[in-house]
């Protein structure tokens, strides 16, 4: 797997919408990126913490996952190219988190630090009908879900954006259906995910036997879970509903840090006491929810 970091240099920058910036790295360090294959794979990007050009987040004297915590953000892969060692990841321009800031600004030239890849998708058995549902930081991880499925895949998906000039092709099994959902508001507002994804089900199917996987703004994944989980009765493991970003972040941690819910210490309970990981989860979202976040 090489380094837990690796130095990347920017060499491409492209605007592919309003509020995304698509930005190449490539450099010798990056022939040691361990992809693991998965197409929701993800890794740390740690940026400088200014946003000089050209400067180099590594710290004097120091490792880069020194500074990891602080300047370092997750993203899913948008595309790995292993003979030419080139990552494509696109960045969103919302919120006031430093790799967006640094996204804002990127050039030619500049270096940051991307960690070792994790991935978790499970692909469907064969004919299983997908759902698949997320916003527009999901898009790059969509893409190649669709298309890395099997042509006979009944897929159907939801993609929340901030307008039309946010859309991005994809292509994948034959009987695929993309809705878009245009909200102005992205980013400012609630998701519109949670209520669409209700009503954006395979017709002819149980609703019980499709796999569902989604991505987005944590209060909206957690919405989604709830429903396929308590609602629909979807059964474990055919369902994945992952927070890639919060709405308020700054706040919501501020008042999850005076709540004093210790997250490991409820999951440590729940394994002595058996629970499976789904089981502690609804532990956690309860507690969440108890304390009104």
């Amino acid at each position: 797997m090489g380094r837990d970091h690796l130095r990347a240099e920017v060499v491409a920058v492209d605007r592919v919408g309003p509020r995304v910036v698509r930005v190449t790295f490539g450099g010798p360090e990056l022939a040691g990126f361990g992809s693991v294959g998965t197409p929701d794979e993800w890794f740390r990007l740690v940026v400088p913490s200014t946003a000089a050009h050209g400067g180099d987040p590594e710290p004097a004297g120091g490792a880069p996952a020194y500074r990891a915590e602080e300047f370092g953000r997750w993203y899913t892969v948008r595309r790995w190219d292993a003979e030419t060692a080139l990552l494509t990841v696109d960045l969103v321009l919302h919120g006031r988190g430093v790799a967006a800031a640094w996204a804002g600004s990127a050039a030619v030239g500049d270096v940051a630090w991307v960690g070792q890849p994790r991935g978790s998708y499970v692909p469907p058995p064969p004919g299983v009908p997908v759902v698949l549902a997320g916003d527009l930081t999901s898009l790059p991880a969509l893409t190649r879900i669709v298309s890395s499925l099997p042509e006979a895949t009944p897929t159907r998906v939801v993609v929340e954006v901030g307008g039309a000039a946010d859309e991005q092709p994809l292509d994948g099994p034959a009987d695929l259906e993309v809705r878009w959902l245009r909200n102005p508001r992205f980013g400012r507002a609630g998701s519109l995910l949670p209520a669409a994804l209700r009503e954006h089900l395979p017709a002819g199917f149980d609703p019980r036997s499709c796999r569902y996987w989604m991505a987005g703004e944590a209060t909206a994944a957690r919405l989604v879970r709830h429903h396929l989980r308590h609602e629909l009765r979807v059964p474990d493991g055919q369902h994945h509903a992952v927070g890639y970003w919060r709405l308020d972040g700054e706040e919501w941690n501020r008042r999850f840090a005076a709540s004093g819910i210790d997250i490991g210490a409820i999951w440590d309970a729940g394994q002595r006491a058996g629970r499976t990981q789904e089981e502690i989860v609804d532990d956690i979202h309860a507690r969440l929810v108890d304390a009104g976040l």
